[in-house]
């Protein structure tokens, strides 16, 4: 009995872990509790120099608790595959409390591509929150919609 009960848990979480690597073309939560932020006009092409990308990315005030909401523009390089600052829509910076990094990766399947969103902020007691996200797409050509689910809060 235990064992079963053991087994059911582990498939209940390897169903949501999954799933969570599965672009989301629908503003839905892939697994209740699990917040995201969420990606609006994806979009990416190369040249000789290397790849970019560019997309919206969203996030309510409260998506965990305590954490503040955001509504900025990425544009990660793959050639640098580093973090990178998102910015206001306007093309200001977000404040040193709260910040928004995005980077893009290679992964194992080249015909994907790896995306990484993190929120770093400051809780009211002062302490520092990293809420990271990760996804990996179908490299389409046209503008895509999908969720980062986060799964590292450190």
């Amino acid at each position: 009995m235990h064992t079963n009960l053991i087994a059911a848990l582990l498939a209940i979480a390897a169903t949501c872990t999954s799933a969570s690597t599965i672009p989301q073309i629908q503003s839905r939560d892939t697994c209740p509790g699990i917040a995201t932020f969420q990606v609006t006009d994806y979009t990416w092409g190369c040249s000789p120099g290397g790849c970019s990308s560019n997309f919206n990315l969203v996030a309510a005030a409260g998506y965990r608790k305590g954490a503040p909401g955001f509504n900025v523009e990425c544009s990660p390089i793959f050639i640098q595959q580093l973090w990178v600052p998102c910015r206001n829509a306007d093309g200001s910076e977000l404040p040193a409390n709260s910040r928004v990094e995005a980077i893009w990766t290679q992964g194992p399947e080249r015909e994907r591509q790896f995306l990484g969103a993190a929120h770093i902020y400051q809780t009211e007691d002062g302490k520092t929150i990293n809420a990271t996200g990760r996804n990996d797409i179908l490299a389409e050509r046209v503008p895509v919609n999908f969720l980062f689910p986060v799964t590292i809060i450190s």
